[in-house]
């Protein structure tokens, strides 16, 4: 099984701005900073942003509710990793 800080380095490298669903159906979304063993920072976007990023673990995030888009393309896209086949699935958000 991929690890959680491998999926998360991976996932980020697919846009330019990100969203993800926590478990408990909170959503962020934003840019990543940082990388961990057991979480990442992130920084939220938008003008009620905090000034600083927040810590999010991955045990707490939905990874069924991965979420990208890239600045020259339009359009959100979905990004989950299946271990069954050890491939990436990537769906357009509808």
């Amino acid at each position: 099984m991929k690890s959680f800080k491998l999926i998360f380095e991976e996932f980020f490298d697919f846009g330019d701005r990100f969203a993800f669903d926590m478990l408990d159906g909170f959503q962020y979304e934003g840019y990543p900073f940082e990388i961990f063993d057991d979480s990442f920072s992130f920084h939220i976007g938008g003008p009620l942003a905090l000034d600083e990023p927040i810590i999010i673990k991955f045990e707490d995030v939905n990874m069924n509710c991965l979420y990208f888009v890239k600045f020259r393309e339009s359009g959100w896209k979905r990004a989950k990793w299946d271990d069954n086949t050890k491939k990436w699935i990537i769906t357009f958000n509808t």
